[in-house]
């Protein structure tokens, strides 16, 4: 496995305070980095996980953020076309990272759907349900999260200090011809990637998928003139 491993970590001076300027989610706007990125290299839309944290339920963890809609695709498809006017690229953008921030909140107040689905798929197996729920044996229930994304949290005390912060984190992809792209943002100023893949798969290309993760959040920038 960990010869098979192709890992791209950088440090980028790029953080939260570009998306704030442009009055935008920055967890959003890195998300919508990810998505834009993707789609250049490989011209289409795959399932997408984002991690929220339940932290506000006893023992909560975590449940499924799903960043992809018909708005980030529409960005994405947007975003390079040279007849498209600028405003139409930001309003798309705002429509995306509005949907994904929804989305984001609904998971952390537990509306959302992959644990409640899991719950009961683990209840219908446990308790040998016959017939078995349909639904668990769709083909779209074992469809693989092709891009696994997640921002690891830095600032979590009121001890926390900037020096002293994890500088990178990160997760093996989940799909064999996918990403897990890990982020964490310290700070205004800064913010870390890694992104790992499997050499064994000739369609992924850890550094490059890191590069125009770097050129999109350019790209974004030089968008809203920031």
């Amino acid at each position: 496995m960990v010869a098979d491993s192709d890992l791209a970590c950088d440090s980028m001076d790029y953080g939260k305070r570009i998306p704030k300027l442009a009055k935008l989610s920055p967890d959003g706007w890195f998300q919508m980095a990810i998505q834009l990125a993707y789609y250049r290299i490989h011209q289409k839309f795959v399932l997408t996980y984002e991690s929220a944290t339940t932290r506000m339920f006893y023992k909560g963890r975590t449940e499924t953020i799903r960043p992809v809609s018909e708005f980030s695709c529409k960005f994405a498809r947007l975003f390079d076309d040279p007849n498209a006017k600028d405003e139409d690229k930001k309003d798309a953008l705002k429509k995306a990272i509005g949907y994904q921030e929804q989305y984001k909140l609904e998971s952390m107040r537990g509306l959302a759907i992959d644990r409640h689905l899991f719950g009961l798929y683990l209840i219908a197996k446990g308790l040998n349900v016959k017939p078995f729920p349909r639904l668990f044996e769709h083909m779209s229930w074992c469809l693989p999260f092709t891009l696994s994304t997640s921002q690891t949290p830095t600032k979590l005390t009121k001890y926390y200090k900037f020096e002293g912060s994890a500088q990178l984190g990160g997760f093996g992809t989940v799909a064999d011809n996918g990403y897990g792209v890990s982020y964490i943002v310290r700070g205004e100023d800064n913010i870390n990637f890694s992104v790992h893949s499997r050499k064994s798969c000739s369609a992924t290309d850890s550094s490059n998928m890191l590069e125009q993760i770097r050129k999109a959040l350019n790209d974004m920038r030089e968008l809203y003139d920031l």
